[in-house]
């Protein structure tokens, strides 16, 4: 390979070499070795979507270099003159810090790729129209962007990009996997109103928060909805005996979650306009709660996949949730759930693995797709129990193997898938252990599902496990920078069927 001036050497010839090798290169987990405590595949250069390549010569030794006496960081730059501002969108991480940085600062995101000062531009880039550049210059500088002045506006179709008011939801039963979005918040200067999952019980959502988080807890949705259970009051707060509790929040009784109440007022909070943006296990809890139509939660047997790299596909290049990737594939980090399936058999993929389904077929076998999903029906009241089929006994569970959301009917609007794994089972892992990769076939770990006038963005994935998947940040920051435009770049909805007479 070429090596051009500037790129960073890791050098094999130290003492630490090993450990450089241990997160530089790809693992590969044995399924014949014991459970594994902890992840099997945590490849750096992948899930922080950085370019690494392997020199077998060791001539590059000897070649002129600089020891980085510092944390490498890329100077940012502004070139150009005029009174329009382009920050272009490459996937920097740096552009959701940048906008939270001049909230008050007017900014449009384009929706298509354009030209202009001679370059071309990725859709999801940020056009200033009338900018201050000598207040602007030094925040582009410290975040690293590619910035470029022009004198007048592209000719490209944009939407404002609106500052939303973020809601960061906690469980009280388990805060260990939360901890790590609201590190990678934290560290990017994202605000945000921390709030417990039994606040969520309190009315008028919308009124307070344009966007609501709710990272991964663990469980079932029953679990997630239901929250810390026990008889007796339970409080988190400070006091003498106490005082390092309730220092991030508090409260005389953490006891029973958000409750159906809470459900009922999540729902509503997207209804009327906003983005709930859930991951992991999270994202359960609208499908099998029948609150969004489409998407269907399947256990397949036999699947094991704990803590691993995997290989992606974007499949709608035109949602704002995919602006600034220039590849068609992603690599991503997944442990065992959920495994969303959308539109009721996927894109060609296994099916029947809910509670309780067949085991993954082997070799030579045919992989049949899901049966078609039960309609859904209108939720009046309480929402049934999870799990439980529209006009299906109680407790029983929906066809195909899964669990939850039915395929709907022409009146609800279709989930958008944003991201997959491949249709290729042998092209899915890219580090660690996988086992039955049959059943991740053509399974979505991306979803925009619109609800009303608002949105719920599912992610199967962990976009911001401990902090090192940096490669999957932008997919959650895009989401929640376009929070009120997330239907750009949706293809026009199909015509009315009309039925022969």
């Amino acid at each position: 390979m070429q090596v051009a001036a500037g790129d960073y050497i890791v050098r094999m010839d130290q003492p630490y070499s090993r450990c450089a090798v241990n997160f530089l290169d790809t693992q590969f987990f044995s399924p014949a070795n014991p459970s594994p405590y902890d992840d099997t595949g945590w490849s750096i250069p992948l899930l922080r979507n950085v370019k690494v390549a392997k020199i077998e010569d060791k001539a590059v030794l000897d070649q002129p270099m600089t020891l980085l006496a510092a944390d490498a960081k890329v100077p940012g730059t502004i070139t150009g003159s005029g009174s329009v501002i382009i920050v272009d969108h490459n996937g920097d991480t740096s552009i959701a810090p940048f906008r939270f940085a001049n909230k008050d600062v007017k900014m449009q995101a384009a929706e298509e790729a354009f030209e202009a000062a001679g370059r071309k531009f990725s859709a999801g880039a940020i056009i200033i129209p009338v900018a201050d550049r000598a207040a602007l210059e030094a925040s582009i500088r410290e975040h690293s962007l590619a910035a470029y002045a022009v004198d007048s506006l592209p000719a490209v179709k944009t939407h404002e990009m609106v500052t939303p008011r973020i809601a960061y939801v906690h469980s009280w039963s388990n805060t260990q996997n939360e901890g790590w979005v609201r590190m990678t918040f934290d560290k990017m200067k994202i605000p945000y109103t921390y709030i417990g999952d039994t606040k969520l019980r309190e009315p008028n959502l919308r009124q307070k928060y344009d966007v609501i988080i709710f990272p991964h807890v663990g469980g079932t949705s029953e679990s997630q909805v239901n929250g810390v259970q026990g008889p007796d009051p339970i409080p988190y707060q400070k006091s003498s005996l106490t005082p390092n509790l309730g220092v991030q929040d508090s409260a005389g009784d953490i006891r029973g979650g958000m409750g159906f109440d809470g459900l009922i007022n999540l729902m509503k909070f997207v209804q009327e306009g906003g983005l709930l943006l859930t991951e992991g296990s999270t994202s359960t809890i609208f499908p099998e709660y029948h609150l969004v139509s489409g998407i269907t939660v399947e256990e397949p047997a036999g699947l094991f996949a704990r803590g691993v790299v995997m290989k992606s596909q974007f499949t709608d290049r035109n949602s704002p949730i995919a602006y600034g990737y220039d590849s068609d594939n992603l690599a991503v980090y997944f442990s065992t759930a959920p495994v969303l399936n959308v539109g009721g058999g996927g894109f060609g993929g296994f099916g029947g693995g809910g509670r309780g389904g067949a085991q993954i077929p082997g070799v030579g076998m045919n992989l049949n797709p899901n049966a078609v999903q039960p309609t859904l029906t209108t939720l009046d009241g309480p929402p049934p129990p999870a799990g439980a089929r529209a006009g299906a006994p109680e407790g029983g569970r929906g066809g195909g193997g899964g669990r939850g959301g039915a395929g709907g009917g022409d009146q609800a609007p279709r989930p958008r898938v944003i991201l997959r794994f491949p249709n290729d089972p042998n092209d899915i892992l890219l580090s660690g252990g996988l086992v039955g990769q049959q059943a991740l076939v053509g399974r979505a770990l991306v979803v925009d599902a619109p609800l009303g006038k608002g949105h719920v963005v599912m992610f199967a994935n962990r976009p911001f496990w401990r902090y090192q998947t940096h490669g999957s940040f932008n997919l959650a920051l895009n989401a929640i920078l376009n929070w009120n435009h997330l239907d750009a770049g949706a293809a026009p909805p199909a015509a009315p069927r009309k039925e022969p007479q």
